[in-house]
């Protein structure tokens, strides 16, 4: 499943369903739904809560990065897995950010066949 975020602000964003499914959770929308929006009274409140998540993923790296350091398998492993959520989320957030200095809403909509 896709899940594709559009404003008039901005470029549309697409992201793979389970992070977007993640992200519409910690932005308390139901990830279920077909499509959702982001109004514009929510935008701030949405931006606060990503940088949030952001800032706590990117310390939880940090540590993750400083245990692993030292033993080759998790590093090899660690490079697999080195896209974090603070990073998946940057297009989203430049995206809400436009929106908001647009006073334009984030409508999303999940799209493909949802796996499982």
């Amino acid at each position: 499943m896709l899940t594709t975020f559009t404003s008039k602000a901005d470029a549309d964003v697409i992201m793979f369903g389970d992070v977007a499914s993640q992200i519409l959770a910690l932005l308390g929308k139901d990830p279920q739904d077909a499509q959702g929006i982001l109004t514009l009274e929510q935008l701030p409140a949405a931006l606060a809560r990503l940088q949030q998540v952001a800032e706590q993923n990117r310390r939880e790296s940090a540590v993750t990065a400083a245990r692993v350091e030292d033993d080759e398998d998790e590093r090899i492993h660690a490079h697999d897995t080195a896209v974090n959520l603070a990073q998946r989320i940057v297009p989203l957030q430049d995206m809400l950010r436009r929106a908001l200095q647009a006073q334009t809403p984030v409508i999303w909509r999940n799209t493909g066949q949802r796996n499982g």
